[in-house]
């Protein structure tokens, strides 16, 4: 999918419903997720992926866990930020984590090799994520069991046309536009959108 055709915001109202479905949540579900912002360096790597999701499911419970205590006390000294838990560390507390929560959403807006963190906590978590395809990453998410589900166009060009018009109408510096030159402003910025 192309950057600007809605990933982000698919993947709002997708959390934001699963946080009003009053089905799901009777079960209190931890309900995480991450949004990689390419104008934030700290949101830009999948260590920072791993250790906001981290702390979203902490933040969730009543004691810290084990695991992540102990990974605390060994490195509490460190020297310098150098001595910092590797990536790989990171990445097995989370995996811990979800395995031992019952109810796991985990939403990620933008694909990053996660391979492992799917295929490690297996069923206990949902994924949901938004990417722009390519060929490698649907097979490789297919191959781990992701249903992959291409944004309609139409819909999107849709919703450019009715959000164009009506601004055409009710803009007061754009109302002194006709109706054939409306047609044809929206007709051509729709036709540039490529379903962004």
């Amino acid at each position: 999918m192309l950057a600007g055709a809605g990933k982000t915001v698919i993947c709002s109202k997708a959390i934001k419903h699963l946080t009003r479905n009053r089905a799901i949540s009777d079960y209190n579900p931890s309900i995480i997720y991450f949004f990689f912002d390419f104008s934030d360096v700290a949101k830009q790597s999948v260590e920072g992926l791993i250790r906001s999701l981290i702390f979203q499911l902490i933040a969730k419970l009543e004691e810290v866990p084990n695991v992540v205590q102990k990974l605390y006390s060994y490195h509490q000294n460190a020297p310098s930020l150098t001595a910092l838990p590797p990536l790989e560390d990171w990445r097995d507390i989370l995996i811990s984590l979800l395995r031992t929560t019952e109810a796991s959403f985990v939403f990620i807006d933008a694909l990053e090799i996660l391979q492992k963190l799917f295929k490690e906590t297996g069923s206990r978590a949902k994924w949901f994520l938004t990417c722009r395809p390519s060929q490698s990453s649907i097979s490789m998410l297919q191959d781990i069991g992701f249903a992959h589900i291409l944004m309609d166009t139409g819909v999107i060009d849709n919703d450019i046309e009715r959000y164009l018009s009506t601004r055409l109408k009710k803009d007061t510096n754009l109302a002194s536009f006709g109706p054939l030159a409306r047609d044809l402003i929206v007709s051509q910025l729709k036709s540039k959108s490529s379903g962004m």
